[in-house]
């Protein structure tokens, strides 16, 4: 639930889950994602990784202060665990997203990431005394064909949420190779 997410954990697993959103800890994300790619790999299936970040949280981290988005953060955690297939995993990582580890291909979870952010959106979220209503945007890269790597994955979901978020609010971009290089354009202007 979103008052208390590790509610129903037993108490041996609840040091591996974000106490925040119930998910699973962000120090964990790199070798659970390279044990589900794995199995892709040596099977010849799809994987796709979502990452999932929730639109101008800055602004809500302005008004309530780091702490006072918890309770969006609870929110979220709790509906995505209701939203995803048992065999997804969701994991925190950088503190302001949560990956969703599916094994499908990318154009099958581009529907399930429409379907997502469309539920976000419609959530209402009691905090501070007020309901609060938000949108999420969602980075999308597959294996095989975005990489090989968990880091390469993790990436290139990363470049796609960029993309999303610079176009606006409530996106889900599917990683293409250009979206790196323009990161990487960016950051060594910066640098001179």
């Amino acid at each position: 639930t979103p008052d208390d997410p590790l509610a129903a954990v037993p108490a041996g697993q609840r040091k591996l889950l974000d106490p925040v959103t119930g998910v699973l800890r962000e120090g964990h994300l790199g070798s659970v994602l390279h044990k589900r790619i794995a199995p892709c790999r040596k099977d010849g299936l799809p994987g796709t990784v979502m990452a999932v970040q929730i639109d101008h949280l800055d602004r809500y981290v302005d008004h309530y202060g780091p702490e006072g988005v918890e309770p969006i953060f609870r929110h979220l955690g709790c509906y995505l665990q209701g939203a995803v297939r048992e065999d997804d995993l969701l994991a925190r990582h950088q503190d302001d997203q949560i990956v969703i580890i599916m094994t499908a291909a990318p154009a099958d979870a581009l529907v399930a990431a429409h379907r997502i952010t469309e539920g976000i959106k419609q959530l209402e979220i009691d905090h501070a005394g007020t309901r609060l209503k938000v949108t999420t945007s969602v980075g999308l890269a597959g294996y095989p064909d975005h990489g090989a790597s968990s880091r390469a994955l993790l990436g290139h979901a990363a470049a796609a949420l960029d993309s999303a978020r610079s176009k606006g609010r409530y996106l889900c971009v599917v990683y293409v190779p250009w979206m790196v290089a323009s990161r990487r354009t960016e950051r060594d202007a910066t640098t001179f």
